[in-house]
């Protein structure tokens, strides 16, 4: 079974090949391929999730007379999934990271460039009832020039209101 996963970026070098002519006058040629692959955090999961279903798989379909064939490719895929655990890990907890920072800068970014602007009553109330969704933690990071900016808009929009 083939994994379902594909590679961002796959960068392979030229081949590096050697060749021995044997007795009866064949030869042989060893051809070894060096390849980067590069995954999302996502893809990478994808990857290791397959191999934990062709070891589920193999499992299921063992029987006495196939068993010894199909161990040595159970070895394979278990010493596969022991060494991708911890990749995918730290991808998973690298890309959560990413994800956070993406998230406050875009959280962040909005309320920059709404604070710079001439709100009307309705923009006023709605970037103050997005601002009272936006988690605490995001909150703790604007200026006190910020902060004042959102304090002077709320005292503004309750005089409109009025």
């Amino acid at each position: 079974m083939e994994s379902r996963a594909q590679p961002k970026e796959i960068i392979a070098e030229k081949p590096k090949r050697t060749y021995k002519v044997l007795e009866n006058g064949d030869v042989e040629m060893i051809e070894i391929l060096d390849q980067k692959l590069t995954f999302s955090s996502r893809e990478f999961l994808t990857f290791l999730r397959d191999h934990e279903q062709m070891k589920e798989n193999i499992t299921k379909q063992m029987s006495e007379e196939v068993k010894k064939k199909l161990e040595e490719d159970l070895k394979n895929i278990e010493e596969s999934i022991k060494n991708l655990k911890p990749i995918s890990e730290e991808a998973e907890k690298l890309a959560k990271i990413a994800f956070e920072k993406m998230k406050e800068d875009k959280t962040l970014g909005y309320l920059r460039e709404n604070l710079n602007k001439d709100l009307k009553k309705e923009e006023i109330a709605n970037l103050l009832n997005w601002w009272d969704s936006v988690p605490v933690d995001l909150k703790q990071k604007i200026t006190k020039q910020e902060a004042k900016k959102i304090v002077e808009l709320n005292q503004r929009l309750n005089r409109l209101l009025k």
